[in-house]
């Protein structure tokens, strides 16, 4: 339990990093190579959490945690080890397209 939320307080710390514009989040040129014209496809094994009406997903292998756009799609995945298919709609903000659970 300690140990989630822990990672909750780290999504909601990268929430508001990928929320603010790149100049205060200290990015600058560096996006991960994302443009503001494209999105990027991207494949994340992890474990989902909630906060309330958000929903995150905590990267185990990198420890990076992403803010989820669709909750509906993985709000029966609250607590459980998935495979989300997504799009980047910023460098910690997963747009949903698809949640495959890992048994």
């Amino acid at each position: 339990m300690r140990r989630d939320r822990e990672y909750i307080g780290l999504a909601s710390i990268l929430l508001q990093l990928a929320a603010a514009p790149t100049a205060l989040s200290g990015l600058g040129s560096q996006t991960d190579g994302l443009s503001t014209a494209c999105v990027s496809r991207k494949v994340v094994v992890g474990k989902v959490l909630q906060n309330h009406d958000w929903f995150f997903l905590v990267e185990e292998s990198r420890r990076e945690a992403y803010m989820l756009t669709s909750g509906r799609l993985v709000q029966a995945f609250v607590g459980k080890k998935v495979r989300v298919f997504g799009t980047l709609e910023s460098p910690h903000v997963l747009a949903v397209e698809r949640v495959q659970e890992i048994l």
